[in-house]
């Protein structure tokens, strides 16, 4: 087991706070910082076994063969190689979508939700 998260609750009517246990029983304590020292509480997360909601959507597109995300109302796609590059996906709007040329010519690629050939 990588890790674990203890939730730490605030009594009655005040809101908790969620720790996260490193497999060698280190709490890593949610901070904000900026710059390098944010850095090195990201590696130490990662470190610690935890994954990233863009690691875990890049892991379902790939084992379901999906080619990236695509939000049709905003005409907006991203690849896998370059997934949510706006660094704030829609969780209601964004899909699971496959890759396609432009039949207009317009740009190098689309993205449409869905897998190839599905309607």
């Amino acid at each position: 087991m990588g890790s674990q998260s203890l939730d730490r609750g605030g009594g009655e009517g005040k809101a908790g706070r969620l720790f996260l246990l490193a497999a060698s029983g280190e709490e890593i304590k949610p901070v904000r910082r900026e710059g390098a020292r944010a850095e090195g509480e990201k590696t130490r997360v990662k470190e610690a076994g935890m994954i990233s909601i863009q690691e875990i959507v890049r892991e379902y597109l790939e084992k379901n063969g999906y080619d990236g995300l695509a939000c049709p109302w905003a005409e907006c796609g991203c690849k896998l190689s370059d997934l949510m590059p706006c660094g704030e996906p829609d969780k209601d709007e964004c899909f699971a979508a496959h890759k396609t040329d432009d039949p207009e010519g317009e740009v190098e690629w689309l993205m449409l939700p869905g897998k190839a050939g599905e309607k």
